[in-house]
């Protein structure tokens, strides 16, 4: 006869509670840079600013998988929810991304700063999941 005795986070459930955690805060860390990097490009695009208030709208935010986009949002993580990095400028952030209607009839073409920053986003996203990542990877070992 064969007794097998099995322990640890991964059979007590610790390694799920600390990926989850993991999840969690690599999600958040991914928003924050993307918000950073839109509100850089954004920021060096515009040439004469005025009341900097497109600036002041870009936000990270949760949203639902029923939740209806934009174009100017740029998802971060997919999953039940996403975290997004949007405008709430609901009226002027498609313009200002170049994903409007009125992109069509005037010479303004957008600045495309949700599309750039989406760019170079994925560029720095393994390493910012790896560097958060070794931060628990002890607890799942325990």
């Amino acid at each position: 006869m064969i007794d097998v005795s099995v322990s640890g986070p991964v059979f007590d459930g610790r390694a799920i509670i600390a990926a989850h955690r993991a999840t969690v805060e690599i999600r958040g860390e991914l928003a924050e840079r993307g918000a950073d990097l839109a509100l850089v490009i954004l920021s060096s695009s515009v040439r004469k600013p005025r009341t900097g208030r497109a600036e002041a709208s870009i936000v990270t935010t949760e949203i639902t998988t029923f939740y209806q986009t934009g174009k100017y949002t740029m998802p971060v993580f997919v999953d039940v929810s996403e975290t997004v990095v949007t405008t709430d400028l609901a009226s002027y952030g498609p313009w200002l991304e170049g994903t409007g209607s009125r992109n069509y009839t005037t010479r303004f073409k957008g600045y495309h700063s949700f599309r750039l920053a989406a760019q170079a986003l994925r560029f720095q996203a393994t390493g910012i999941a790896e560097r958060v990542l070794t931060e628990y990877i002890p607890e799942m070992n325990a």
